[in-house]
């Protein structure tokens, strides 16, 4: 038996379109053109470990921040679910998505995401838990024989 709920059935997708814009300001450096897709208080638990549990203008503030420290983000959503659960009614979306970033000085880094979206019965995000791999390694090629 799952710990949380095994009950999901397909969500409503307008909270998949939600998160496409708002990764959209993300990578246009725009994220307070998403303030209103955020509930007034918000637990976001990062890949890295670190968690931010707080009101929208903190996470703003925070995300901001965190977005001003890089030149570029641009994001290949790779897939979206919206999903509901039936024994608890909430909705959620798992997305999957690359995400490349530079920095300040023209360093690039490439990271795959896993995140999964809770939203509240307003429509608005209230959590969200981050998980992320390094993009794959290809070997390399076999020499070929002359």
């Amino acid at each position: 038996t799952a710990d949380y709920s095994s009950s999901f059935e397909i969500g409503d997708s307008k909270n998949a379109l939600t998160l496409l814009k708002l990764y959209k300001d993300w990578d246009n450096n725009t994220m307070n053109n998403s303030k209103d897709y955020f509930a007034d208080q918000d637990t976001m638990i990062f890949s890295n470990g670190t968690m931010f549990a707080g009101s929208r203008d903190s996470l703003l503030a925070m995300i901001n921040h965190a977005r001003g420290q890089m030149a570029t983000i641009v994001d290949s959503v790779h897939a979206w679910v919206p999903l509901r659960s039936k024994d608890k009614d909430e909705e959620w979306v798992l997305l999957w998505t690359r995400e490349i970033s530079t920095d300040a000085k023209g360093n690039k880094t490439a990271k795959e995401l896993q995140e999964t979206w809770r939203f509240d019965k307003n429509g608005k995000i209230n959590l969200v838990y981050q998980y992320e791999q390094q993009p794959p390694k290809m070997p390399p090629a076999p020499a070929t024989k002359k």
